[in-house]
């Protein structure tokens, strides 16, 4: 009986330890599934991430866009940043960044783009500063467009250059017209971007006052494709009716395709007055030589032949002529003359106003104020009192000087030439093409 009793509690225990291990067993193989399947889901989000990633790539790639900027001149310098979207996915704009080259520190800017501005379809452009006024100073910027996506477009922007891929001027020629004749308007419009620019085309001529007889007649506004760095010329004309002495300004800009997208340049501008240049009904017109304009004329007086007699002396003059509106000053008048021979011997006059020989006399209204300080030069000089010459009149600088002599036993010299030079506060002229004649007694 004892032995049957005992039996049967290690039958007991037997049970016991078999429903333990299997519980054990249960829970290692419970934790070694989580493990399976948590490995597994972390594989996945891994997965989708990489392809979200993946996704955001191409579609990054696949955004593509350009900007060009330019500034109303007229608005204090407004910024205009038109978009053009070239890529195969609707672009969203979230903000840019100005940066100012011409400070040494270069400080960044970022300015939020309005939600209406923000978003280009394929293939459109627009403003996206139509809703955010950004005024600049005439510097030099970095400007960096930034998409949603992370895309960046990055242009540098002159103020006082125009637009940065299309940039156009304006010529108006004649700049003075009489009224009832002609002028030609012409729009430079150049390629300064790095992609062709295609179906380039004038926009239409603004004119202001108008005073065209009849409305601009286009001569040639495009289209025209245009290379990087290409420059093409569009032309109006028109004829032009009083009132007189008004300034008549004439607006135009230009558009093309980048990629398929529309492309602008700035605004060029260009202005004429009407004139009315009839003399007594007569109809005569003044004409003006183009070298009048804005700079002195100068007129030599000098004796041909020269020759040497004992205390002879020689009238040498530098007249000049003021042709603008203004008063000139003039410091400074130097009269040279250059023998044609190798010998530095010859004296034209009395070049060092040294020994017996009288100094050069000044001849009025000329002031006292001549010198010889090299050999074959006569110089006026006042800088402390400069002379005036009022606008559109005359000034001479006259000089009475002994003449000199030919060095040694040399014959006559044939051409020796005289050049005026003259220092003022328009500049320094000179003037070339004078020569006289040397005898040697």
């Amino acid at each position: 009986m004892r032995f049957s009793k005992l039996g049967k509690i290690q039958n007991k225990k037997r049970g016991i330890s078999s429903v333990v291990g299997g519980v054990f067993f249960l829970v290692l193989m419970v934790t070694g599934f989580t493990v399976y399947f948590l490995a597994l889901d972390s594989q996945a989000r891994m997965i989708d991430t990489q392809q979200i990633i993946a996704d955001h790539e191409v579609a990054k790639i696949r955004e593509k866009f350009v900007v060009a900027a330019t500034s109303d001149s007229g608005d204090n310098n407004r910024l205009s940043l038109q978009v053009g979207n070239t890529g195969r996915t609707p672009v969203e704009i979230a903000d840019i960044w100005i940066v100012d080259k011409t400070d040494a520190d270069q400080p960044a800017t970022r300015y939020e783009i309005a939600y209406d501005d923000a978003h280009i379809p394929v293939g459109s452009s627009d403003n996206i500063l139509t809703d955010t006024a950004l005024y600049l100073e005439p510097k030099v910027y970095d400007i960096k467009v930034i998409s949603t996506m992370g895309a960046i477009a990055s242009i540098e922007y002159d103020v006082n250059g125009g637009s940065n891929i299309l940039n156009a001027q304006m010529v108006a020629i004649p700049q003075d017209v009489r009224f009832g004749e002609n002028v030609t308007v012409s729009l430079i419009v150049t390629n300064i971007g790095d992609s062709e620019i295609n179906a380039v085309t004038a926009n239409t001529l603004d004119v202001n006052p108008n005073q065209c007889r009849d409305p601009p007649n286009p001569i040639f506004i495009g289209p025209t494709d245009l290379s990087s760095s290409q420059s093409t010329m569009f032309f109006w004309d028109c004829i032009l009716d009083p009132p007189i002495g008004n300034v008549i300004t004439f607006t135009a800009d230009a558009t093309g395709q980048l990629s398929g997208v529309p492309i602008d340049s700035n605004f060029a501008t260009d202005s004429v007055i009407v004139r009315d240049y009839s003399s007594g009904g007569s109809g005569d017109e003044i004409v003006i030589k183009e070298e009048l304009f804005g700079r002195p004329q100068l007129y030599m007086t000098f004796p041909n032949p020269l020759g040497k007699i004992l205390n002879d002396v020689v009238l040498f003059g530098v007249n000049i002529a003021n042709p603008t509106d203004q008063s000139i000053y003039v410091s400074k008048v130097a009269m040279i003359a250059i023998s044609p021979r190798a010998t530095s011997s010859d004296k034209i006059w009395n070049g060092q106003c040294e020994g017996d020989t009288p100094p050069p006399v000044a001849v009025p209204p000329t002031t006292d104020k001549w010198t010889c300080p090299e050999t074959n030069q006569l110089v006026w000089s006042d800088p402390s009192n400069p002379q005036e010459i009022p606008a559109r009149s005359v000034y001479p600088f006259n000089v009475i000087v002994p003449t000199g002599d030919l060095g040694g036993s040399m014959p006559d010299a044939m051409n020796v030439l005289i050049q005026p030079v003259v220092f003022s506060t328009l500049g320094q002229f000179a003037k070339a093409g004078y020569g006289s004649t040397q005898h040697s007694s």
